[in-house]
């Protein structure tokens, strides 16, 4: 028999709830319990090029092996009631020995049991006025169940719960990137926030190859594309001490090739990258990005590290062609002017803040034709310094929108050197790696 857990009144969770748990106690966790939530990383076969790749070989473990739920269903075979007494269940049995930092895609969504009442009640109340984002919500709950179920409860607990022949969900058909554009284009910011908190999974900056003839026209970028830049701040501008700030006002000239059918991009940085730090030589470097992997190597071609690998905490591919989405437009900002002297007059704002750490912006500036004017992240958007000094370093980027032009691009510009193929090219992946959680499901 097929047993749904209808544990208690969903809205009347009382204060006693978190203790009330049904069947049984939270167990002990053994040290395979206890070694498996200090990782990291997912081991390499959980690991996945793309969101859907991801999200099937997670179901795929969810189905048989260690990990296996007792049965399953597909994630839109429950309603939001079913999925959020699961959540309580499983919030009951979660192990306090089991913890993870706050920034880790594995922590919990729910503070208490209080805190998730709070939550349901105010999801079903939004979804009584506006009924079109029930199934962002459904399939948040089905990333939360499945999170909850590997990474809160131990082993002897998942044994306890099989011998109940529970029906649990699987990851949902549709991740983050489906539901994004909906919930941006209506307003829903709140449930946006709520849904890219609990699909941890899945999230990370990946990109794949894109078939030719797909482009729309701007803002989205096209196929392929060079274009010259001013960058501003230290670069690379993750690791070491000895980049410190750089400057905000002298700029670095870039150089750039992007291609979406290639899945690669190159950009040449012509001033002075400090390499000093990670066994090079200061002076004009080249970060290559070639489908999964990215390099950093001086453009004399003597040093070169591995910036980037499928198994990173951080992994960075060159980016998607419509990357400004994920930010919140603005409006158009008056009386812009760069510092390089490529542009100014009146731009169209995306910008995205984050809570943790505090003082943390990223934006994309395009003129009122929607190309490419500034790209970069900081204290705050403008005037720079506006922070006061809090906050993160300013790193960013002018682009020269007169060289900003579709192209055909050799694959000869995207070609590895043989020195990032030598057993001396030793890695220097991206820090830190708190933005990044998400493959940890």
């Amino acid at each position: 028999m097929v047993l749904y857990f209808f544990l208690l009144p969903l809205l009347g969770f009382s204060s006693e709830s978190e203790t009330s748990c049904p069947f049984f106690k939270a167990t002990v966790p053994s040290l395979a319990d206890k070694s498996r939530a200090a990782l990291n990383m997912p081991n390499e076969n959980l690991l996945g090029e793309y969101p859907e790749k991801i999200r099937n070989i997670l179901n795929s473990r969810l189905k048989m092996g260690p990990m296996a739920m007792p049965n399953t269903k597909s994630c839109d075979s429950f309603t939001i009631e079913e999925l959020a007494n699961l959540e309580h269940f499983l919030h009951c049995q979660a192990s306090d020995d089991l913890t993870y930092e706050k920034e880790d895609g594995r922590a919990g969504q729910y503070e208490s049991a209080a805190d998730l009442q709070h939550k349901v009640k105010d999801e079903l109340d939004y979804i009584k006025k506006y009924p079109e984002v029930t199934n962002a919500i459904r399939d948040g709950k089905c990333a939360s169940v499945a999170r909850a179920w590997v990474h809160h409860i131990t082993d002897s607990t998942r044994a306890e719960i099989r011998k109940k022949n529970v029906t649990m969900p699987l990851l949902a058909s549709h991740g983050l990137a489906d539901h994004l554009p909906m919930l941006k284009k209506n307003g829903h910011t709140k449930f946006f926030q709520q849904l890219r908190a609990a699909i941890t999974c899945e999230a990370g900056h990946l990109a794949t190859k894109k078939p030719s003839g797909q482009w729309k026209g701007f803002p989205d970028w096209p196929d392929e594309v060079t274009y010259n830049a001013s960058g501003y701040g230290p670069y690379p501008f993750w690791h070491g001490p000895g980049g410190g700030r750089g400057s905000l006002t002298v700029g670095s000239p870039v150089q750039t090739w992007w291609s979406a059918l290639k899945n690669a991009e190159r950009l040449d940085h012509n001033g002075k990258c400090v390499l000093s730090d990670l066994g090079g030589v200061n002076g004009p470097c080249t970060h290559l990005f070639v489908d999964q992997y990215a390099y950093l190597f001086s453009q004399d071609q003597k040093f070169c590290c591995i910036s980037s690998t499928p198994q990173d905490a951080c992994h960075l591919t060159r980016p998607q062609r419509d990357f400004y989405k994920v930010m919140n437009y603005q409006g158009i900002t008056e009386n812009y002017v760069s510092e390089s002297g490529y542009y100014h007059g009146s731009v169209k704002n995306y910008t995205l803040s984050l809570t943790n750490p505090s003082n943390f912006w990223f934006w994309y500036l395009t003129d009122l034709n929607d190309k490419p004017i500034e790209q970069g992240e900081g204290g705050c958007v403008l005037p720079r310094g506006c922070s006061g000094g809090r906050g993160p370093k300013y790193l960013f980027h002018q682009y020269n929108p007169n060289t900003f032009v579709a192209a055909n691009i050799s694959q000869d510009v995207f070609t590895i050197p043989d020195v990032c193929k030598s057993s001396s090219a030793k890695a220097c992946e991206v820090e830190p790696t708190f933005f990044c959680t998400g493959r940890r499901l």
